[in-house]
């Protein structure tokens, strides 16, 4: 097996508790033997950055990462966009307005926003991506319809944060999913993808899959992802991602 120079990893769910801020001292554990080693992580997660640069901060993450379900590259500490891929503004008003009716929350912006403070009149600007947590029973329907936009990519994540009443759906630009930006990423750090190794949890990380060499699964992670995996490890709860890293990094 070629030498393992990158781990990619999803945080929600795989990295971390879903929405947490805080790292399990296994996986702080492996992270830094990793590094010492030096094997560089990256992260790979639907959240923008502004969700996330306090936890990558907490891991200690100094390269490139991706954010926005991959509609963004930039440095986790300054925040400094290295590569980017907009939604047209009509395609964001759209997809606003389609998830509008059924969003617990939704983000279009810089923030999440309850439906009742959301004016699709002032969405006039691009957007990184649109995410949004709607009910599950209406989850597989809407990422049909969205699908019917042009030139995005949509993803449904059901039950975030083992939450079996939601689905987290995701609009990226067709170019910005994770596999299309994790093919940026290697060329900036002009590493091969035989060197890779992902790891995750939802389906949104079926295109972080196609951009690695070795696929990993968490416990936790939706049917359709392990399907796809070469293996799968333990949940979250148990710690799946330090076990994968310990069996193919370290």
């Amino acid at each position: 097996m070629p030498e393992i120079k990158l781990v990619l990893t999803d945080l929600d769910g795989t990295a971390v508790y879903p929405e947490a801020h805080e790292v399990s001292d296994e996986v702080m554990s492996v992270i830094h033997e990793g590094e010492d080693k030096g094997v560089k992580f990256c992260a790979v997660t639907g959240r923008p950055f502004w969700m996330a640069k306090d936890l990558l901060a907490v891991m200690g993450f100094q390269d490139p990462c991706i954010f926005d379900g991959g509609a963004s590259i930039a440095n986790p500490a300054t925040g400094e966009v290295l590569w980017s891929k907009f939604l047209p503004a009509e395609t964001t008003r759209a997809a606003v307005e389609k998830l509008l009716p059924y969003a617990f929350l939704i983000e279009y912006d810089k923030g999440a926003l309850t439906p009742d403070k959301v004016d699709l009149a002032t969405i006039t600007d691009p957007a990184l991506s649109v995410w949004a947590s709607v009910p599950a029973s209406e989850g597989e329907r809407l990422v049909d319809e969205l699908r019917t936009l042009p030139e995005v990519a949509v993803h449904g994540n059901p039950h975030p944060g083992g939450d079996t009443s939601k689905w987290g759906v995701q609009v990226t630009h067709i170019e910005a999913d994770k596999e299309h930006a994790v093919r940026q990423l290697l060329d900036m750090m002009n590493i091969d993808k035989a060197h890779t190794i992902a790891v995750g949890d939802g389906n949104n990380d079926l295109p972080l899959f196609n951009g690695a060499a070795i696929k990993v699964a968490m416990g936790n992670g939706t049917d359709l992802l392990k399907s796809a995996a070469d293996h799968v490890v333990g949940t979250v709860q148990e710690d799946g991602f330090a076990q994968a890293i310990r069996k193919f990094v370290l």
